[in-house]
């Protein structure tokens, strides 16, 4: 995979990397969002419950606490303690009766009213066939009634929503006891209403956009349902899982549960009417409570994908537009990299931008620049050189052609003395083959003289020249140092711009983590802090591609450094020859040192000559006194002729010394344009063509 990925181009290396940023940046957007919403949900939707149930447990609170005023009111009548205390008094009985009649046509829904002695004896009741009965025979639940009355505060015993025998209807039960005037309960005022207009009443309230909600009401005295969406169920038993719900009432007043049924989640608020020991709680499926957020997270999501899709988008068309411009630049790298310096000319349109590929244009053209000018340099240095071994070649060819002629002379010289020996004992007759001899001798010393002078003017003209050439190899090297010094300032300048690069980089990494704090502030401030997570995550963007432009100039600049520590080594390898030029050009001088010595010691026997014939003269002139000293003399000239020629084999072996010398600095001259020579500049293409 990261073969594959290194291989990518740069343009679908940065799109990837921000697609993959933006999958995962809109993701974790998303998904953060979605979980804020689904909190913030919850947490409206259980105060929005609880609400909901508070107004509902308070209506039916107020609805019992009217019904318990009722049946209280009507107890505290004296019609009511006068028929009790004289129930065999038929004007009393019929004035209570009658009061009871009155009082069932004031409320809705009543299933009657009846008043009871203390043992259960209906004294009068709405439904007349009723008096005279019994309301129970019960005596355990008729002790339960009165100490239910006796028992509450106000003496109103709501007794719970029992079916009525009649109707089968469910019907709210409540006694109320009648005491006289000494504060003794002599009997109790009963009867029963339908909680239909109650439910209707708990049912018709606004349920704040919810439809799916289901309310029950628990009597928890009866443990059967008052209330349920399922009529089959109000005044069964309670089922086990709403016991958690009573279990929960037990311990706190209201709350919010969270239970599964059939798969689905549901939550409920319960609240309890402590008055009527009652439970009533609502509660919704989380399919209709989360509904919003469903459909907020699909929007949310087709906005992340919309954003992806754009941004990927943009990204790809962007990074393509720079990857483009960043091939023309590696291709005309790659160009210059086969020192075809002329290509640098590719960079010419990149030179006016202020951006990093505007910046390497520059860099790359100073560094061809450079190196052209040192390579023009050298190819015109190694052109002088090469001028100056030829023109030492012929001077050293010249001095050797001078010095053949001495040698010949030499030569003559000594079969001249050779033959002057053995003729010694007809010199008396050949004095004039003498004389003619002598002549010739001091022909040939002129001619030695003149070869002498020619050999003298010919080195201090090679001297001369191989002044020169010290000078220009001086100046060779003096330029090569400034290139040296160029390529040490590109590869410190490399440095310097690897410098800046990782300066960048670390801004980089600081802005993405000072955009993903943004970021993590924006979502913290919900709705507020969307623009600022907008502005957030294009600036994460922009240090995204800040650090894959860091990558590629970094990966230019390696480029950059391998040619440079390539240029190191060719210059490495320049210096060394420089340095051979140089030793050669030394050791030249010194042999035109030793032969200038060795022109000295050829003068001297020259002169030596010269006297030895101006010598000779005086013996012709006096050849009868001295014809005993010339085999010493001719001796003396065989001795100097064999000096003579081994001066001139020394000054040879010199001369061809010299001319080996200037073989090499012609070598070198050739070898130096020959490396550089391989760089392509305008100069030398130009010279090429001609």
């Amino acid at each position: 995979m990261s073969k594959v990925v290194k291989n990518m181009k740069l343009a679908a290396k940065i799109g990837l990397t921000v697609s993959l940023v933006l999958i995962l940046g809109l993701g974790t957007v998303m998904i953060t969002s979605v979980s804020r919403v689904r909190e913030t949900t919850a947490t409206d939707s259980e105060n929005r419950l609880g609400e909901l149930a508070n107004a509902r447990a308070t209506l039916v609170n107020e609805y019992f606490n009217d019904f318990e005023d009722y049946f209280g009111a009507i107890a505290s009548q004296q019609v009511m303690v006068d028929a009790l205390e004289n129930p065999e008094d038929p004007e009393k009985v019929a004035a209570a009766q009658k009061a009871l009649e009155n009082y069932v046509g004031t409320r809705e829904n009543m299933e009657g009213l009846f008043l009871s002695d203390m043992s259960a004896r209906l004294i009068c009741h709405t439904v007349t066939d009723a008096v005279g009965t019994y309301l129970t025979e019960d005596a355990d639940d008729l002790e339960s009634r009165i100490s239910g009355i006796e028992a509450a505060e106000n003496h109103v015993y709501l007794r719970g929503i029992v079916t009525s025998s009649a109707t089968g209807d469910m019907v709210a039960s409540c006694h109320a006891g009648v005491y006289n005037s000494a504060g003794q309960l002599v009997g109790f005022i009963g009867g029963g209403t339908y909680i239909s207009d109650l439910q209707e009443k708990v049912y018709g309230m606004d349920l704040n956009g919810y439809t799916d909600t289901q309310i029950y009401l628990i009597d928890v005295n009866k443990n059967n349902y008052v209330f349920s969406p399922d009529e089959s169920e109000i005044g069964t038993e309670v089922s086990s899982e709403d016991s958690d719900v009573m279990n929960a009432a037990a311990s706190s007043e209201k709350g919010v549960l969270e239970y599964e049924d059939d798969g689905e989640m549901w939550m409920l608020a319960y609240e309890t009417i402590p008055s009527m020991n009652m439970i009533l709680y609502i509660c919704d499926s989380e399919s209709e409570i989360y509904a919003n957020v469903n459909h907020l997270s699909l929007v949310i999501m087709y906005l992340c994908i919309i954003v992806l899709i754009v941004s990927v988008g943009v990204v790809f068309f962007i990074s393509r537009v720079i990857g483009k411009d960043l091939e023309i630049i590696s291709g005309v790298i790659q160009k210059v990299g086969t020192l075809d310096l002329t290509q640098s000319k590719g960079l010419e349109r990149f030179r006016g931008r202020k951006d990093e590929i505007g910046q390497i244009a520059k860099a790359m053209g100073l560094l061809t620049e450079s190196v052209k000018e040192a390579v023009n340099n050298l190819m015109d240095k190694a052109g002088v050189l090469s001028e100056s071994s030829g023109s030492m070649r012929t001077n050293t060819n010249e001095t050797a052609s001078s010095m053949e002629h001495i040698n010949g002379a030499a030569c003559e010289l000594a079969n001249t003395a050779t033959s002057t020996a053995e003729n010694i004992t007809d010199i008396s007759v050949q004095m004039q083959d003498v004389e003619e001899v002598m002549e010739m001798s001091m022909k040939n010393t002129q001619v030695l003289e003149e070869a002498s002078a020619t050999i003298q003017t010919t080195v201090d003209t090679g001297i001369e020249n191989v002044a020169q050439l010290k000078d220009i190899s001086a100046q060779s090297l003096e330029a090569f140092n400034r290139i040296f010094e160029g390529i040490d300032n590109i590869s410190q300048s490399s440095s310097k711009i690897s410098e800046a690069s990782d300066m960048i980089k670390s801004i980089a990494q600081q802005t993405n983590l000072l955009s993903l704090n943004a970021s993590i502030e924006a979502a913290r401030a919900g709705e507020a802090g969307k623009g600022f997570a907008v502005v957030a995550d294009e600036i994460r963007e922009l240090s995204d591609q800040s650090s894959a432009s860091v990558e590629t100039i970094n990966d230019m600049l390696e480029e950059l450094q391998k040619n440079t520590d390539n240029a190191v080594r060719q210059s490495d390898l320049v210096r060394d020859y420089v340095n051979r030029q140089q030793d050669s050009v030394t050791e030249t001088a010194d042999s035109f040192s030793g032969i200038v010595d060795q022109i000295g010691s050829v003068n001297d026997a020259i002169g030596g000559l010269e006297e030895a014939n101006k010598n000779l003269a005086k013996g012709v002139k006096s050849i009868s006194d001295s014809i005993s000293n010339l085999s010493a003399i001719s001796e003396e000239n065989a001795a100097t002729a064999q000096e003579l020629n081994a001066t001139t084999e020394n000054v040879n072996a010199n001369v061809e010394n010299l001319d080996s010398q200037g073989k090499g600095v012609a070598s070198a001259a050739y070898e130096l344009k020959e490396i550089v020579g391989v760089f392509k500049t305008q100069d030398n293409e130009d010279e090429t063509n001609v």
